[in-house]
Formats: structure tokens, sequence, C-alpha cells
């Protein structure tokens, strides 16, 4: 999956691209709409999570969080005394236990940032447009994009973003 970026100049033409997205047989739970703040909203899908950075956070901490819980482990495996006995089982648990708090403690974290993806549209959003993201399939792409040209054949895919990465 891809996800298609685009302007939109107002909450009309907004509405119309929705719409055609819809057409192309795009489930509304895969359209995503960012508004600047005081815009009437309805009859557009919401941000969804796509507004912050808790789920690229969360899986950064998860997989930071598990390789410091498998060293964790490791170690104290190694470092192990007559008077305590770690075995595997000990390990694994040091290993998840890490992958849950490094992975909620960034995920949280994160959340309190906007998405970063979305940063480089922050200047059409104070100039009052509207940021319309689609997940399509990549066979849909230039079906996607021929049918929001036809409604202004002036806007263009502003940008796709591949699958968020777990490491940057």
């Amino acid at each position: 999956m891809k996800r298609l970026v685009f302007i939109s100049p107002d909450i009309t033409h907004a509405r119309k691209v929705v719409d055609a997205l819809q057409e192309q047989d795009i489930d509304r739970q895969h359209i995503y709409t960012i508004t600047p703040r005081g815009v009437d909203r309805e009859g557009l899908p919401g941000p969804g999570t796509k507004s912050d950075d808790f789920l690229p956070g969360y899986l950064r901490g998860l997989l930071l969080g598990a390789v410091a819980g498998l060293v964790a482990g490791v170690a104290l495996f190694l470092l192990q005394s007559d008077a305590f006995d770690i075995g595997g089982t000990m390990v694994l648990l040091v290993t998840l236990l890490g992958a849950g708090i490094g992975g909620l403690g960034t995920g949280i974290a994160a959340a309190s940032f906007s998405n970063s993806r979305v940063e480089e549209f922050r200047q059409d959003l104070t100039m009052g447009k509207i940021l319309i993201m689609a997940d399509v399939e990549s066979d849909q792409q230039e079906r996607t994009e021929q049918a929001v040209r036809a409604i202004d054949p002036a806007t263009k895919a502003a940008g796709e973003e591949p699958a968020p990465k777990v490491v940057p």
C-alpha cells in the first residue's frame, strides 16, 4: 500500500476529492483529512492516528526496548551467581518487559508531537488548505490520481509516503 497525499484549496473541493476517492473503491477508513483549526470538518473523514507520531514512535520503542531487554537478560544470565538461577524463560521475560516499556514510553512521548510526515505540509495548512491522504494499493495509484485530477486538472498528488520505518 502507498499513501497518496493531496492538497485541497477549500472544504468544497476536499469533499469532492473524498467522494472521488470513495468512488475508486477506497474504503473511508483508509482516507484521512487534516484541516486547519476552525474549519468545519462535516462530511470529511478525520485524521485518525495520522495526526500524531504515536505508532511510529511505539514501533521504534518496541524494537529498541526488546533489544535492550534482551541484552539485559543475557547479561543477567551470564553473570548469575549461585544465589539465584536465571534460565531462558527469565531472559525472555526481561526481553518482553523491555519491549513493552520501550514501546509504551516512546509511543506516549511521540504522541505529544504532530506527525513528522505532515510537517512538510504545515505551510499549506496555515494558508487554509486541507490535506487529504489515502492509502491505496499500488495498482490503484494512477487511476486514483486521474480521478482526483478529473475534479480539478490542476490538482496533483502532493506526494506519496512509503510504509513507516521501524528504525529511522
